[in-house]
């Protein structure tokens, strides 16, 4: 599989329709694939941007018309049909000439001049590393345009494995702020607000169980250290509000984590997290 910048401006040389379709010719040194996935990187006037991403569905092409062969070299036309879209609720600015797009862009790692990194081109290929990064910025500048899933009357928190990646990362950053949010941005275990180290953990495991991998009943805010101690099993989190661990455990930093706060202040915490998962974890255990 490889991740690709479709680049969209007014001046395309070939009609594309947005989340549906995406059309180049043989001049380009890229070829797209089934399976690949892909970013909207838009450039129209003073704007510029990351609005969208999703996954090639097939690639057909044709002989190019004479009416499309803006060069000599213009032998092929190709389309690359595409599912699983997801807009950003914003574009993700990404403009030299603005306070944002220069903050996002140190953000993200990305250079002033991007044609150092090979974004000259119509469709630069990028590898899925920095392919995650800009989604998951982009996301975290706004979500993606998917209903709000607490709104629904009976929702359905499956993620699955064969949606593309940027759909998986909208429906999972929804799960996100929903977790984070009704912890008040606080990790249940140390008590630590700092939210730079701060994640939206599973109680049942994302790779586990696919029905529940959206569900924020299924989720607890954890710092990250609290976050590997709870996956690796060093520690366990009861209905009652009380943490369980190694009696024998001897790291005096993990002890101050795990004992940092009490389990009263504790059990206010885990309202709208499901007890149940909590005791199956624990008994798993």
């Amino acid at each position: 599989m490889n991740y690709w910048i479709f680049k969209v401006s007014n001046r395309g040389s070939y009609p594309d329709t947005p989340a549906k379709k995406y059309v180049y010719d043989n001049t380009h040194s890229v070829r797209v694939e089934a399976g690949d996935e892909f970013i909207y990187l838009e450039k129209r006037g003073t704007k510029y941007g990351l609005t969208g991403g999703g996954r090639v569905h097939r690639v057909e092409q044709r002989a190019a018309k004479e009416s499309q062969r803006h060069s000599v070299k213009v032998q092929r036309v190709f389309t690359a049909h595409l599912t699983d879209v997801v807009w950003f609720s914003k574009l993700f600015d990404l403009s030299t000439q603005t306070i944002d797009g220069r903050r996002n862009r140190q953000a993200v790692g990305l250079p002033k001049d991007l044609n150092r990194i090979g974004w000259s081109i119509s469709m630069p290929r990028i590898g899925r590393d920095q392919f995650v990064c800009l989604v998951n910025a982009a996301l975290d500048a706004g979500p993606g345009r998917e209903q709000k899933l607490d709104h629904v009357p009976k929702p359905d928190w499956h993620v699955d494995d064969s949606w593309s990646l940027v759909r998986q990362r909208s429906r999972m950053q929804t799960f996100r702020v929903v977790v984070l949010e009704r912890h008040n941005y606080t990790c249940i275990v140390c008590g630590t607000r700092l939210r730079s180290v701060l994640d939206a953990a599973h109680i049942r495991s994302f790779a586990a169980d696919a029905a529940q991998r959206a569900n924020p009943a299924n989720g607890i805010c954890l710092c990250t250290y609290c976050h590997a101690a709870y996956d690796s099993g060093d520690l366990a989190i009861l209905p009652d509000g009380s943490v369980a661990f190694n009696s024998n455990l001897q790291d005096d930093i993990a002890l101050k984590h795990f004992s940092n706060v009490s389990p009263k202040e504790r059990i206010v915490w885990l309202e709208g997290v499901d007890h149940q998962f909590l005791l199956e974890r624990v008994r798993q255990e």
